[in-house]
């Protein structure tokens, strides 16, 4: 198993993060925490995200877990995310960018990985998210890809966050027409957001 920690040069940015495996599972998560919480094993930092994460996979079969971000600026909370829009009121375009071709990278080189999906809720507390899911759901192909989530969605259709499920619960797919739902209801949120 070898650690993958892709960052931008000045530290603020985190595109991929995880442990490589033989049978890794691709994560999509909002965006990527602070994780300074100790975790001894591996004599790495895990945060209690990252943690719950190793947990799940581990139990389901998967050998590593890749997580990649919707929005990779780090902030434990989404409301400390800083930097996101311009004066003209436009988001970061090249940050996007970027970690759009990360992704596609990753989505290359693990070309038969289930992609987990675990936005949930908070997906609408910030346009940035929004702004990146409805990118991401652009590329080419990665809506035929295996999506899957684990333990149930939520209320409003969305797939859980880690840290709200218990470490044993098992995956389930998403279907074509869950996730189409999912990026409907996102896509309304745009026009929603000022």
């Amino acid at each position: 198993m070898c650690k993958i920690d892709i960052r931008s040069n000045d530290g603020k940015h985190r595109y991929v993060f995880g442990i490589d495996g033989d049978n890794p599972i691709i994560i999509f998560a909002l965006n990527p925490s602070d994780g300074k919480h100790p975790r001894i094993e591996l004599g790495e930092n895990y945060d209690p995200t990252q943690i719950r994460i190793k947990n799940i996979t581990s139990s389901n079969g998967y050998d590593g877990w890749i997580i990649l971000n919707l929005f990779p600026e780090i902030a434990t909370y989404p409301e400390d995310l800083k930097g996101i829009w311009n004066r003209n009121n436009e988001y970061c375009r090249e940050t996007i960018e970027t970690n759009i071709r990360y992704i596609k990278d990753i989505l290359k080189n693990y070309p038969e990985s289930d992609i987990w999906a675990t936005w949930g809720n908070n997906i609408e507390q910030n346009r940035i998210f929004i702004e990146g899911f409805l990118e991401i759901m652009n590329i080419i192909g990665i809506k035929d890809r295996n999506w899957i989530y684990f333990d149930k969605l939520n209320g409003t259709g969305y797939p859980k966050h880690p840290l709200y499920m218990k470490k044993d619960v098992e995956k389930t797919k998403l279907t074509e027409i869950q996730l189409n739902n999912c990026i409907k209801n996102v896509s309304k949120l745009r026009f929603k957001r000022t």
